[in-house]
């Protein structure tokens, strides 16, 4: 097992929340999520400071597709000895994604935020990590795939500042907030490390809707260079820790543990064994949250909305 895989291992709260088979799962996220969680002074509000995340193995950290492409290029052979991955890194490979997308003629009328919201639409590798504003449909995700392998469905709570309001970023502004937050290769603004924020537009693509999705993202979760760090009997080397979590989340042994607001936010996760896959689909279809339903396959379904218009048109002609 990987160090990801040990790390959430240790912090899975089934026990703690009476999780222990499919349909005990399936009652906890159909009687709401988040008040199972409220153990402290604040009340989680799904889809404004309360977000979820299914991942179809237990293995997967919650690490960003950008942060992966950067830490296997540089583990690749080719690469000589292993680098960690730092923002210098991380910002170099955005920019020249965003330029390249550019020069193939993607994103006009767009700024590099909205560009990059669209591209993590389509497989290309973005900082942005996907969320649901809903367990359910984020248990869909921790389900649907990879049925001979334990799943796991994340909870991710973000901090509220003094007016109350979870941090967000807004993407119609010209250029990404984080542009300048590298200096050189080394270093980056300790004020961009510590957010973890969500993007304030509400998405329009039919897909992301489906989904209640939600963009989060923020500066890369990391450690000083060259130590390791003991945590709950795993050694983890500095330059991994973004393997458990890109983000700056702090991800709680109890659901009735004292948060630490000096992270930006906490987090909680649950275990979903292979076998119980197979009947929380059949549960989650039971809601009309399927495959087609989820991905919405618009390219597949144009013959028969052309035939729909033909029969209609023809029908009132007669």
């Amino acid at each position: 097992m990987g160090i990801a895989g040990q790390f959430f291992a240790k912090r899975d709260s089934n026990r703690r929340l009476h999780i222990s088979s499919a349909g005990a799962l399936w009652e906890w996220v159909k009687t709401g999520a988040a008040d199972r969680l409220v153990s402290h002074k604040w009340q989680l509000t799904p889809g404004e400071d309360l977000f979820f995340r299914g991942q179809p193995n237990v293995e997967y950290g919650l690490s960003s597709s950008l942060y992966r492409v950067c830490r296997d290029r540089r583990t690749a052979p080719e690469a000589g000895a292993p680098n960690r991955v730092d923002e210098w890194v991380m910002a170099q490979t955005e920019r020249e994604i965003i330029e390249a997308m550019r020069g193939e003629g993607i994103g006009r009328l767009m700024t590099d935020g909205q560009l990059l919201a669209v591209l993590q639409h389509h497989g290309i590798p973005t900082r942005l990590i996907d969320v649901s504003e809903s367990p359910l449909e984020a248990l869909f995700f921790a389900v649907d795939q990879e049925h001979g392998v334990a799943g796991r469905l994340f909870m991710l709570h973000l901090h509220q500042d003094a007016a109350q309001q979870a941090d967000t970023i807004d993407f119609s502004k010209e250029s990404l907030e984080w542009a300048d937050a590298a200096h050189g290769q080394m270093q980056a603004k300790g004020e961009w490390t510590q957010r973890v924020a969500v993007v304030a537009q509400a998405p329009l693509d039919p897909r992301m809707q489906a989904q209640r999705g939600r963009f989060l993202v923020g500066g890369l979760n990391r450690r000083y260079g060259g130590r390791s760090y003991w945590v709950d009997g795993v050694n983890v080397p500095a330059g991994q820790y973004p393997d458990i979590s890109t983000l700056g989340v702090n991800f709680l042994k109890s659901t009735t543990a004292k948060a630490n607001t000096h992270w930006p936010a906490t987090g909680w996760t649950v275990c979903i064994d292979a076998s119980w896959k197979p009947d929380l689909l059949q549960r989650l279809a039971g809601e009309g949250i399927h495959h087609d339903s989820m991905y919405p396959p618009f390219s597949e379904v144009r013959r028969l909305a052309m035939k729909v218009a033909r029969d209609t048109v023809d029908r009132h002609l007669k």
